[in-house]
């Protein structure tokens, strides 16, 4: 696990993995030069189902009511969107 950038809170109930939301949030957004497909890959405990579950967390605009979006670093937060 890595830890969050200075000054900002990690993801409450994953922990850091900052780079890999960074890489799901840009892929999220559509943002230039992303990747248009991710593929998450990790063995038995790697935390694979972990994150991606994370991240649809942050995608999902009911449960995005209850996280602290203000707090975590911005580029892993996916921009407000309907549910993938």
């Amino acid at each position: 696990m890595t830890a969050p950038p200075e000054g900002y809170a990690p993801h409450p109930h994953i922990g850091g993995r900052t780079a890999a939301l960074r890489a799901l949030a840009a892929w999220r957004m559509e943002w230039p030069g992303a990747p248009r497909v991710v593929l998450v890959t990790g063995g038995p405990g790697s935390g694979s189902s972990r994150l991606v579950t994370g991240f649809l967390m942050l995608c999902d605009p009911e449960y995005r009511k209850r996280l602290p979006l203000d707090a975590m670093d911005p580029s892993t937060v996916p921009p407000d969107l309907p549910a993938p």
